[in-house]
Formats: structure tokens, C-alpha cells, sequence
């Protein structure tokens, strides 16, 4: 990825390929044949019945690991008695078979001389081509899997390596291969040149880094292609499904190994994850992308942490200085303009933009692992930006160090505070230990000491009162330290609150004005509209006045047009019937806090989305088929009974009358015709719902007294479109209450993904965490493939 520019920086190694025939160094000629990527007979696809965690629960692997590293290459003369001994000692548990068999990879390779003249067959042979790049760690790793006859699956597909950056759209280059190994009776994801090297200090050269924990600095890094290192990450051992998806797409849906499979255009889009972010068991609280479009040079990010795992978080922020327009002025240094602020289950990091420009953002955890990346344009700077009054570690609001501390906040739980005008804030804390506290006031340009007689504090042995005034309008900083009662250690800062107000010289009126009651009782009417755009209006109206908000008709306003709008993206996409429009409409309703409200709507999407899907996979081969198969079919000048079944029974489902389909002339210039008439065609844009019942069974009269096996033999292209009917008629396709009729929809429970609180960006499908200084070794991915 190029997120890290510092010496040191690590990212994974080149992916390799296997080839036919060629010379490589030392003499050695490579004779191997490309390695098969699936074998007939092995389970199908699908998720495995546990997690990474439950399924290496009580295993050691460390005996298997001991064991590889001391089964020598040298110890037989072919791969299949090296695999012999080398899984001998675990019989009966495939887990640890596969695990010797990784081991044995990752601690041999590189680590042996070679003779110049050796059998290509031998484990030294192997690794030969293994560490020329003629045998890829994929093809290693089936090989040795299949020796020790264990299910293993080679699969190709988009991987966001080492030259993958934050936001890029185009990602068709990130070509790479990966296993899935059949063990406990499951598929599970091995990415074995991931989990075994890395690069070391690749940068792409693009970014500078302008500010981090608050501390404006000018870092620009130097591009560098990196250097190749071994390394194991046990992360990609194993990996869950449900996190691999996020940096590995594979061609093929199937190997997703999801109940519901993510679409291509949510992996491009969605934030750049690392491992920390699930070994944390970070969540995203919104529907975030990967990149972030700022409103009003403004933008924030939002994560909820894990309940039982307690987390610091930090950030870095980039400038692109080769992409963006401008360059950031000399004069301006990027201090304090982004902001943690601590709510009770989640923090969000605030940002503001004096300069416009394009950004990274890097969220990091205590330990200076990376969490996640976030792209951000802002195409107009923020007017009059002021940084923010302080920028510590802890951010704004109650945090753990503050009940750490013997604090705990009675009326203020979040870290964004308001004030009015010069009016007195009371703050109550109690205590829940004998301890010390002084409160202090930090403001942008006035001297701390003109602040000191803003706060009255006021403690007695269980409880803390602070009263708190501004002398004029802005943002103020509101510190609160501590320690120890009998402590001779100095305070420490255990908690903030940003504090904003109003301009204090302006009079606070008791009634409104014309416009202003006009502006209310409009937004109040339109409470109960079903037109979010005239309720949005109105809102924007109310809002533009100014006006104090004492019945919180805003919050309803606010909350009634985001239902309008979930329920309107619904119904589009279950109109239009276009499955990426219906996987953005639920995933979005379901994860918003009107999903009780739309369960009805949420449940129809999904049965559609459902039908749409099986009828996509089953028109696949239908539509993977070449004109030259389909040309084979019409030159038959008499064909066979089989064959002239299969096609007026495929013609029936595209609408052609039945008495035309007794003639084969007629069928041939059917199948004659090309462009938008021919018949790949029609069955891409053929309706489903128009075919009934009555027609559906006709064409499976017609081609039941064949099967599957006579029809391909007899025409590889007449077996395609034999698998096609049988496959419209197991959907359902043509029976009057099918997945998503209206008479269903009330029955049908909504999809398990799409449970309350279930379908957002968590560990078991997508991480996050903090840092204070740029890391001396980070890790990533190896390049492409």
C-alpha cells in the first residue's frame, strides 16, 4: 500500500507464477505443468461451520511446527515421500497435517544450497522453482496438500497488496492466488506468500505527513520499491471469510465462502482494513467508504469498539502532495486540526481542513500497528478553519483513564459540550476515591491566566461541581486532571470536553419572529409527510434562521427524513430489480436504527435479492458460452431428437410460439442471428417473471426423458442450455408464489446477515485502533501476482 514512507516500513513480497517449460539460473529446466485449481470430487464451496479461533482452540500447532522445521528437504527423493513423513505423525488431525505442510514451506524456503543438476521432482527441486518464481507458494502449497490427500483449492482473484493505496478505483492489476483447505469439515482461506514474506520500506512517494497526535510536522517520504524479507504472519493461516473478503476478492463468487457474497464494487470502495482492525473487533458505526468527500472542509469517522476489549486510538494524516491542485502553504502548519472525541460506545475522529487538497488518514492502535486507511478530498477549504484548542492523546470526553482516575461524569458523558452566551455550565462528577482535581481552561489566542476566573470548582469527599463560563464566542478546551490524594507524583490530564458557545453578547429572545414561527409551523406540519424532499426543505429553512430548537422538532425532522429516504432507496431497488442497487438499499436500512420500522421492505429486498442472484448464477454458463458453440449447434442439417428437444424447449422460455418451433429451419435462423436478437442476448435481458407456469412445464416435458450427461455428449452447447432449463425450474422461476411475491413477504423472515446490530463492518466481516509516532517496522502484503 504505500501508507508508510520511514525507513523500515514492511509490506509483503512479489507474487509468482508457474510456467511450461524454460531455463532458469543454475541450469535447472523447468518441466512442470500448471498445477489444476480444482480437482472433481471435493466438497463444493461453502462457509466453514466455525472461526478461525474456535477451530485452533486446544490445538497445539507447535508440535507440528517443531516437526516441519526438522523434516529436511534432503530426507527423500520425491515430494510425495517427503509429504509422507512429513504429516506421519498426525494421522488423524488434518488441521495439523496442513499445518506441518505450511511450516515446512515457510522455514525452508530460501534457507537451502542447491546443486546446479538436481530432479525437479525432489522437495530441493521445488524449492528451487519456488525461489526463482517458476512454482508460485499457491501451487506449492496444493501440491503438498494434495500428497498428503487433503482437499486444496487454488484460486485467483483481486488482492489490495503492497501497490494497493486507499481509494483506488482501479484494481483489475491487482492480480493474485490464494488456497482454500478442506479440513474439520470446512473450506478454510490460507494466503501462503502473504503468510510468509513481506516487503520492507516500499513507499509510493506521493504523501507527506502533516500532522500527528496533534503535532503538525512535514514528513515527505521518498519513493522506494522495497526489499523482499521472510516473514510469518500467522493472520493469513486460516484466515475468516468473513475479513478475507475485505482484501481478497476472488473470480468466482463461491470462494467467497459467504452466505452472502460482497459485490465488486463494495471491495473497491470500501476503507482499506488491516489485520489489527479485527484482532481488536473494531466496527465502523455508519456506512463509511474508503474514500471521504468533505462537506464544508469537514469530515468525521466513527468507530465502535469492542465492549470487552479496551482500546487507545491515534491517527496520521497525509497530504497527496502529487495529486492534490495546491501545495500547502509554507505559512500554514496543520496542528490540532483533527480531534478524537469519546462518546460511551464509540469515538470519532473529527477533522478540519485550513487547505484543500487530497488526504490519508491512518488510524492506528498503542502498538503502532495500522487499523485502517481513509481517503479524503476536500475540494474547498473550511472558512476562518481554527484548529482545535488542544489535541491530546485521551481526545475529548470521559475515557477509561478518567474512572481509572476516581472520576466519573454525573451530567456530561460525551466530549462535545454547548454553552450560552455568559452564562454559567454546571458539571457534576463523583468520585469514587479520594483523590485531587484542578480544572483548567485552554483557548486558541487568549492567555490561560485571563481564563482562571471562569471555573469555580467545588469538591467534597464523594463528588465534584465545576462551574464554567466563556468570556466570548468560540471553542474552549476544558481540562480536567488528577491524582492521588497522597500522591507526590504531578497531576496527570485524565479528561476533556471541547465546549463551543454562542457569541455571549447576543440577547436571547423569548418569542419569534413571523418568518421564524411560519419556518416551525411548516416543519411541524410536514412531520407526518411522506415527501422527504419538501420535508428536507423545510428543514434547511428552519435551520438557515437560526433558530433555538427548545422541542427538539429537528432531531424528529432529522429522523423522519432519513426513514423517507431508506424507505424510497428500497422500493427503487426492488423496482428496478438491479442486485447492486438492492444490496446498498438493505445493507444501509439495516444498519440504520429504523430497521424494526422497514423489516417488511428489508425482507421483500431480500427475497428479490435472493431470486436475482440464484437466477444470475444459473444463467452463467448460458452466458459464458462463445458464438461458435452456439454456431455448432445451428449447422446440424438433421439434428438429433436430444438436441432439437433441448432448443424449442430453450425457445419456448424465450418466447417463441410453439407451432413455429416444429420446424429446425426455423430454429437455425434464430440461432443465426447476432447482436441485440441473438440468443445470448435474449437470455440476458429475458424477463423471468413473464414466464409461467404453463410454459415452464412444457419445455421440462420436453427434455425430461434425457439427462444432463447424454445431452452434452450428444452437444456440449445443448447441455449448457439443458442446465439452464432445469436450473429456471428448481429456482421456482414460472410457479405463482416464488421468492419475493407479494403474497410471501409477510411470512418470510428477514435474512440472518440483516439482523439488528448484526450488518455493519465488524470483526466477523471486516478493524481500528491508535498511535502516537511514526512506527520504526510496519507490515504489509506482498505485490501483486
Amino acid at each position: 500500500m504505500g501508507g508508510k514512507s520511514s525507513k523500515g516500513v514492511i509490506q509483503p513480497a512479489p507474487a509468482v507464477k508457474s510456467v511450461s517449460a524454460k531455463t532458469i539460473p543454475n541450469g535447472v529446466v523447468e518441466i512442470k505443468k500448471d498445477i489444476p485449481s480444482f480437482i472433481n470430487g471435493y466438497p463444493p464451496p461453502k462457509p466453514p461451520p466455525n472461526k478461525k479461533a474456535d477451530l485452533l482452540n486446544n490445538v497445539n500447532t507447535q508440535i507440528a511446527d517443531n516437526h516441519a522445521k526438522s523434516v529436511s528437504p534432503q530426507s527423500a527423493t520425491t515430494m510425495g515421500d517427503l509429504v509422507k513423513n512429513l504429516v506421519q505423525p498426525f494421522k488423524k488431525n488434518d488441521v495439523l497435517k496442513v499445518r506441518a505442510i505450511f511450516m515446512w514451506i515457510a522455514s525452508h524456503q530460501g534457507r537451502h544450497e542447491i546443486p546446479k543438476n538436481l530432479d525437479l521432482d525432489s522437495p530441493l527441486g521445488h524449492l528451487k522453482l519456488l525461489s526463482v518464481n517458476q512454482l508460485s507458494h499457491s501451487d506449492m502449497f496444493a501440491i503438498m496438500c494434495r500428497a498428503a490427500n487433503i482437499p486444496c483449492v487454488i484460486i485467483k482473484g483481486l488482492a489490495k497488496s503492497a501497490s494497493y493505496e486507499v481509494g483506488d478505483q482501479d484494481v483489475d492489476g491487482l492480480r493474485n492466488t490464494w488456497n482454500a483447505v478442506y479440513v474439520a469439515k470446512g473450506w478454510r482461506l490460507v494466503f501462503p506468500l502473504w503468510a510468509m514474506s513481506a516487503v520492507v520500506g516500499k513507499s509510493s512517494g506521493a504523501w507527506t505527513l502533516v500532522e500527528t497526535k496533534g503535532h503538525g510536522v512535514r514528513q515527505k517520504e521518498e519513493e522506494s520499491a522495497g526489499v523482499t524479507i521472510a516473514k510469518i504472519n500467522e493472520y493469513y493461516f486460516f484466515t475468516d471469510p468473513s475479513e478475507f473478503i475485505y482484501r481478497c476478492f476472488p473470480d468466482e463468487e463461491n470462494w467467497q465462502l459467504q452466505q452472502m457474497p460482497m459485490s465488486k464494487r463494495k471491495y473497491i470502495s470500501c476503507p482499506y482494513f488491516r489485520p489489527a482492525f479485527f484482532k481488536h473487533k473494531l466496527q465502523m458505526t455508519s456506512r463509511t467508504s474508503g474514500t471521504i468527500q468533505t462537506r464544508e472542509g469537514k469530515c468525521s469517522v466513527a468507530f465502535r469498539p469492542d465492549s470487552t476489549n479496551s482500546i487507545t486510538l491515534s491517527y496520521e494524516l497525509f497530504f497527496n502532495h502529487k495529486e492534490s491542485e495546491e501545495a500547502i502553504p509554507e505559512d500554514v502548519q496543520l496542528d490540532k486540526y483533527v480531534a478524537i472525541m469519546n462518546e460511551k460506545d464509540k469515538a470519532v475522529f473529527d477533522l478540519r481542513f485550513p487547505v484543500k487538497g487530497i488526504y490519508k488518514l491512518t488510524v492506528l492502535d498503542a502498538d503502532q500497528e495500522w487499523l485502517c486507511f481513509f481517503k479524503i478530498v476536500c475540494n474547498k477549504a473550511r472558512l476562518r478553519c481554527e484548529p482545535f484548542p488542544i489535541n491530546t492523546e485521551l481526545g475529548f470526553g470521559p475515557t477509561k483513564e478518567t474512572v481509572e482516575a476516581g472520576i466519573e461524569p454525573e451530567t456530561h458523558n460525551k466530549g462535545v459540550v454547548g454553552i450560552r452566551g455568559r452564562q454559567s455550565l454546571e458539571m457534576r462528577f463523583n468520585l469514587t476515591k479520594s483523590v485531587e482535581v484542578n480544572a483548567a481552561l485552554v483557548h486558541n489566542s487568549i492567555p490561560s491566566e485571563e481564563l482562571n476566573d471562569h471555573i469555580v470548582q467545588k469538591q467534597t469527599l464523594n463528588a465534584l461541581t465545576l462551574h464554567v463560563s466563556v468570556p466570548r464566542n468560540g471553542e474552549y478546551a476544558l481540562q480536567v486532571n488528577a491524582k492521588d490524594k497522597d500522591s507526590k507524583e504531578p497531576s496527570k490530564n485524565v479528561c476533556n470536553y471541547l465546549l463551543t458557545s454562542e457569541d455571549p453578547n447576543k440577547k436571547q429572545r423569548m418569542y419569534e419572529n413571523p418568518l421564524e414561527k411560519k419556518a416551525r409551523d411548516t416543519l411541524q406540519a410536514l412531520l407526518t409527510s411522506k415527501d422527504p424532499v419538501a420535508l428536507q426543505k423545510a428543514l434547511d429553512k428552519f435551520n438557515s434562521l437560526d433558530v433555538e430548537d427548545t422541542t427538539g422538532i429537528v432531531q424528529q425532522a432529522q429522523y423522519r427524513t432519513e426513514f423517507l429516504n431508506l424507505l424510497q432507496a428500497l422500493k427503487t431497488a426492488i423496482l428496478r430489480e438491479n442486485i447492486e442497487l438492492l444490496e446498498d438499499a438493505i445493507e444501509t436500512a439495516s444498519a440504520s436504527g429504523h430497521r424494526n420500522a422497514l423489516q417488511v421492505k428489508i425482507a421483500e429486498a431480500t427475497a428479490i435479492l435472493n431470486k436475482l442472484r440464484k437466477l444470475k448464477k444459473y444463467t452463467h454458463d448460458v452466458l459464458a458460452m462463445k458464438q461458435s458453440t452456439i454456431s455448432e449447434i445451428h449447422r446440424y442439417q438433421v439434428p438429433k431428437d436430444i438436441i432439437f428437444d433441448v432448443m424449442k424447449a430453450t425457445f419456448l422460455l424465450l418466447g417463441e410460439k410453439a407451432a413455429d418451433l416444429e420446424y429446425w429451419d426455423y430454429m437455425q435462423t434464430i440461432m443465426r442471428r447476432g447482436g441485440r436478437d441473438s440468443i445470448l442476448a435474449r437470455v440476458r435481458k429475458l424477463d423471468y417473471d413473464k414466464i409461467d407456469g404453463k410454459t415452464i412445464k412444457k419445455a421440462m416435458n420436453l427434455i425430461t426423458k434425457y439427462d444432463k450427461d447424454a445431452v452434452t455428449t450428444a452437444s456440449a452447447g445443448a447441455g449448457t442450455f439443458y442446465k439452464w432449463i432445469t436450473n429456471l425450474s428448481s429456482a421456482g422461476v414460472g410457479e405463482s408464489s416464488v421468492p419475493g411475491s407479494t403474497e410471501n413477504l409477510m411470512s418470510q423472515q428477514i435474512s440472518p446477515r440483516y439482523r439488528p446490530g448484526e450488518d455493519q463492518i465488524s470483526i466477523g466481516q471486516m478493524g481500528a485502533g491508535v498511535r502516537a509516532s511514526v512506527p520504526s517496522i510496519v507490515i504489509q502484503e506482498s505485490e501483486d501476482y
